[in-house]
């Protein structure tokens, strides 16, 4: 049976919210992470992830920044706040495969030996491509995808975690009301 653990923490500087959730979850001997980050903790994103990586002993890590992160019971929204999943999976049972910005990059990176059930992806919605590389990679992997678009008041991500084909149960992420966000951050400006 697959095994999980939550973390979440806000209302503190990256470095304090990655430790606090570092914390919370421990070295369980997991093998995948998730990790969302409102867009006042994206430009600390590598090293939020870097002290996820030396606390748990997890090496691959997937997730993007959102507008808000959820976590249960609790929802963040316009404050630093970070959100944390890490699994137990078999060997084998995920692939971690490059960044892709072009449909014809979903034969990059897995291989033709590795079909998931499911794939977690996150997209950049700066990238006019990423319905027509959404559909590639769905039929080139033959997986159910799931995931959402990274917020672009986080300039230049989704962060290079790669994406993650698994197969397991399906975690999603989306942005909502972007541009209303957005004009907010410019107010307050």
């Amino acid at each position: 049976m697959t095994d999980f653990a939550f973390a979440e923490a806000a209302d503190a500087d990256a470095a304090t919210l990655a430790a606090r959730c570092a914390e919370k979850l421990g070295a369980r001997g997991h093998t995948l992470g998730f990790v969302y980050v409102t867009p006042q903790v994206a430009a600390s994103l590598g090293s939020v992830v870097d002290v996820l990586r030396k606390a748990t002993g997890i090496e691959d890590w997937v997730g993007t920044v959102g507008l808000g992160v959820c976590a249960t019971g609790t929802e963040h929204f316009e404050k630093p706040a970070l959100s944390v999943m890490t699994a137990n999976l078999p060997d084998g049972a995920h692939r971690m495969i490059p960044l892709i910005n072009r449909p014809d990059g979903a034969k990059d990176g897995v291989g033709p030996a590795f079909a998931a059930g499911l794939g977690i992806v996150h997209g950049d919605p700066r990238n006019q491509q990423t319905p027509d590389i959404v559909r590639a990679l769905a039929a080139e992997r033959g997986a159910f995808l799931v995931g959402g678009l990274s917020a672009i008041l986080a300039k230049g991500l989704p962060y290079n975690l790669g994406l993650v084909l698994a197969a397991l149960l399906g975690i999603g992420a989306g942005v909502l009301t972007e541009n209303m966000a957005e004009r907010k951050l410019q107010e307050a400006a």
